[in-house]
């Protein structure tokens, strides 16, 4: 299929779980995909698995890696999908920390 094709999909926590099967789905439907993940191995391994993906080794909860992960795509263009499969809940700190007043999602669509 190709529902998504000249579609960019950044897809965090990409490595594993949900994340690298939702990666997964997206190249099958045909659209270019980034994963971001903190271990470089994992990163390793799931492009060994998916193929031609943009690997980001940055951690979602942080809001200086999620600059880091936006300007290393920010190249890409056509429609943006954004997937965050960052494995925290609202009453984490980690979670707290990226959700701060004052911090803002962005979507882009081209």
């Amino acid at each position: 299929m190709t529902r998504l094709a000249r579609k960019f999909a950044l897809v965090t926590g990409g490595t594993s779980g949900i994340g690298l099967a939702t990666a997964r789905r997206f190249i099958e439907e045909g659209a270019v995909v980034a994963i971001t993940g903190t271990s470089e191995e994992k990163l390793a391994a799931a492009k060994a698995e998916l193929g031609d993906v943009l690997t980001i080794q940055a951690d979602a909860g942080d809001i200086a890696h999620q600059a880091l992960s936006q300007r290393r795509s920010a190249r890409r263009s056509g429609v943006w999908i954004f997937c965050s499969s960052m494995p925290a809940s609202p009453t984490s700190a980690r979670w707290r920390r990226g959700t701060r007043p004052g911090s803002t999602a962005r979507s882009r669509s081209t």
